[in-house]
């Protein structure tokens, strides 16, 4: 049976998804809770029961928990709630006055984030640190950790979100995972809350008429806790040391039906699919199950990539992550998938789905923790809502991050397309002879992204070589998948070998600052961000500032074309 014939026909079952969906989120999943293991247990015996391989491991991880939190303003006591990764105020709480940043806060490209997550801080660049100090700063925008350390940075005493018509929990660290010795002074050391668009108006209001002295309270607990990681192994009949990667969180807000629930019945009815077609695979399939997602900044998958790092580079090609999905008015209008991965995600969605399907450019944000190892990243969050019919804001829904966030939310017809699709690309990177990545796609989106480089450093820094050499790499990959047609069987593995060796040298290329035993911090990044400072060099007139950037920027480019110049001897051969 022709692979495609095959894919078309794997039979997702609606019935399995529900239940477990049900089971699943019959518990609140805080990382390292009880009702956490619980979940991470029915998952364990599920999988065992198929006859997976399943390993469940704890493991010390930096989670931080809000507990309660109160805003006073005169006489009057507001609802709000503390942030992840906040400090906590003193018991008698942090005393000041409310300055509003106002919209000058969030940009017009950051208002259609696609995730909504973002806030811009460069406006806050506007507020000089007088208007600031001391000051308690309020936000529009839903809660995140660079506008908070911009704040800290002016001197704010502590921060106020406004997150939109319900309050959503939110992260505020910007430290990728558990924090080292060497960044944990970059944890926020501002209490921060968050308060609804109603209460939000309301403190405008008073401070429009100078009532704006205000008593902050919040209590957050952040501490070591042991965390649970699943890994479940699916072996394909015929030998192989390769794996494709489906992983996702379990820890959740409140129940989390929709965060992560879905997405991990998914997962599991895949696992299910694999387990029952292992003899078409050409390779076998990880299912991996994550804690400390929304509590610890991604440190669960974060440590697995710190604890595994030579497996996963060895042995794993694709990273397929699954967050959000399967929810009521859920349509796929766009998602972050690396270019090489991009035609097997785009071609599964057309045909389940008969839709178009944007891919987007990852940001910073889901488990994303395997760029420096050099692994391809496929998806996150996987279908969304638009909030209006023209509007290119989109959203997860409105019960994201509340405790609203219930099995009533969740779209059983939905969740059965989402799940067929998944299946398809999962299944696909499993079983087809040649790997489906397309890496003449990257080379396109690198070189391009060299020229706009240049083009914002002018005269003041010259890209010359690595331009050239990714001139050269993209012809050679061209003429490297033009021979595909005229592989012999037994060059297939060599040709898939190729394939591996330049992935781990492109996707830290084009998506690190070229610290491959770490992850850069949870913050927005720029395409090859190992040569973001040129936007300083750019936008500074010092001239002995100038000479430091340049001095990095040489560094910077030296790993770039290094990068470049090992990928041509890579495909020249």
């Amino acid at each position: 049976m022709e692979n495609s014939k095959f894919l078309s026909q794997l039979e997702v079952s609606q019935e399995n998804l529900m239940s477990h969906v049900q089971n699943i989120s019959k518990w609140e999943r805080l990382s390292g809770s009880e009702e956490e293991l619980h979940a991470f247990d029915y998952i364990k015996q599920y999988l065992s029961d198929l006859g997976a391989k399943v390993t469940l491991i704890k493991h010390d991880a930096f989670i931080s928990l809000p507990n309660d939190s109160c805003l006073e303003i005169g006489d009057e006591v507001f609802a709000c709630r503390g942030l992840s990764m906040s400090p906590s105020t003193p018991e008698c709480g942090l005393t000041g006055e409310i300055v509003y940043c106002s919209d000058r806060l969030q940009s017009k490209d950051n208002k259609n984030n696609y995730l909504g997550l973002f806030t811009n801080i460069n406006s806050l660049n506007d507020f000089k640190k007088s208007d600031i100090y001391g000051k308690i700063v309020l936000m529009d925008g839903r809660a995140s950790g660079v506008p908070v350390a911009k704040a800290q940075a002016l001197g704010a005493s502590g921060v106020i979100f406004i997150s939109g018509k319900h309050i959503h929990e939110m992260c505020i660290s910007n430290i990728w995972g558990s924090p080292s010795v060497r960044n944990v002074d970059q944890l926020p050391k501002i209490p921060a809350i968050t308060v609804d668009n109603a209460t939000g108006e309301i403190i405008k209001k008073k401070i429009a008429e100078g009532n704006n002295l205000a008593v902050l309270k919040t209590s957050v607990t952040s501490e070591w806790r042991r965390i649970p990681l699943l890994i479940a192994d699916i072996k394909a009949v015929k030998t192989s040391d390769k794996f494709v990667m489906f992983s996702g969180h379990v820890d959740s807000w409140y129940y989390g039906a929709t965060d992560n629930a879905a997405a991990n019945s998914v997962m599991m009815e895949v696992g299910r699919l694999a387990f029952q077609h292992k003899d078409k695979m050409e390779r076998n399939l990880r299912l991996v199950f994550y804690s400390g997602h929304s509590h610890g900044r991604y440190a669960g998958s974060s440590w697995y990539a710190d604890n595994y790092w030579e497996e996963l580079h060895d042995h794993c090609f694709i990273n397929i992550d699954l967050d959000v999905l399967g929810f009521k008015g859920a349509d796929f209008i766009a998602s972050a998938v690396m270019p090489e991965a991009a035609s097997v995600v785009s071609d599964a969605v057309e045909k389940i789905a008969n839709k178009t399907f944007t891919v987007r450019r990852y940001n910073r944000f889901a488990d994303q923790s395997y760029w420096g190892v050099g692994i391809t990243a496929a998806l996150a969050s996987f279908s969304r809502v638009k909030l209006q019919p023209d509007s290119k804001d989109i959203e997860l829904g409105w019960w994201w991050h509340t405790p609203y966030d219930t099995v009533d939310k969740i779209d059983p017809h939905n969740l059965l397309r989402d799940g067929r699709i998944l299946s398809v690309i999962v299944m696909r990177f499993c079983t087809s002879p040649i790997i489906p990545l397309d890496f003449r796609a990257s080379i396109n989106e690198i070189e391009s992204s060299l020229e706009n480089w240049q083009k914002q450093a002018s005269d003041l820094f010259d890209l010359t070589v690595p331009i050239s050499r990714a001139e050269t790499l993209k012809q050679q990959i061209n003429a490297l998948y033009d021979t595909l047609p005229l592989l012999a069987d037994e060059d297939i593995r060599s040709f898939n070998c190729k394939l591996l060796q330049l992935e781990h040298l492109l996707v830290p290329l084009n998506y690190t600052q070229g610290k491959l035993y770490e992850n850069d911090p949870a913050v927005p990044q720029s395409p090859i961000p190992s040569l973001s400072c040129i936007k300083d060099l750019a936008e500074n007139d010092n001239e002995s500032t100038r000479k430091f950037i340049l001095t990095e920027l040489i560094r910077r480019r030296n790993y770039v074309s290094y990068t470049l110049k090992k990928a041509i001897e890579l495909t020249a051969k």
